[in-house]
């Protein structure tokens, strides 16, 4: 992670924020959780009212908040045990600031709701998805590369089409 991402979130100025990152960034310890695409509950559908319109919503999956809750816990008592300290001022990321939920609208699903390899949406054609629901499932690693470098590949491959269909 940037040094200006922890700099941005110290109560302090800039200048003293990294100053402050420089003497202690050495020995920080940041920590990524991903949670599994079944966590999420979302879905799009077509609003027969609007004809070719869409709704779509986003939440959390039923005991979500409680899971997540009790992984926080277990957290703060592991790091305690090992005399790890929260800076004053920080906190743990709620789900959706950078969290990358899977499995939505996963490639090459059957159904509505999944997508060709493409991003292409079965249930609306030509509404490409190309962020992380589309991938069937998250591993425990960090992901944003790989969401970066499959968009990049779609992006390519539609480029590549509407460039041979000009022709």
């Amino acid at each position: 992670m940037p040094a200006q991402s922890f700099v941005n979130r110290m109560p302090l100025g800039l200048k003293a924020g990294r100053a402050t990152f420089e003497f202690i960034g050495g020995s920080l310890l940041v920590a990524t959780i991903y949670y599994p695409g079944d966590q999420s509950h979302s879905y799009i559908r077509r609003d027969e009212t609007a004809r070719k319109g869409l709704t779509v919503r986003g939440g959390f999956a039923e005991g979500f908040g409680l899971r997540a809750e009790a992984l926080k816990k277990m957290l703060r008592r592991e790091w305690k045990r090992l005399g790890l300290i929260q800076l004053p001022g920080t906190s743990l990321a709620e789900p959706g600031i950078d969290a990358h939920f899977a499995g939505t609208l996963p490639m090459g699903a059957a159904g509505p709701f999944g997508t060709s390899s493409d991003g292409d949406m079965k249930l609306h054609p030509g509404l490409y998805v190309v962020d992380g629901s589309i991938l069937p499932d998250l591993s425990s690693k960090y992901v944003t590369m790989t969401i970066m470098a499959n968009a990049d590949r779609i992006a390519h491959r539609l480029a590549e089409t509407e460039a041979n269909s000009a022709l």
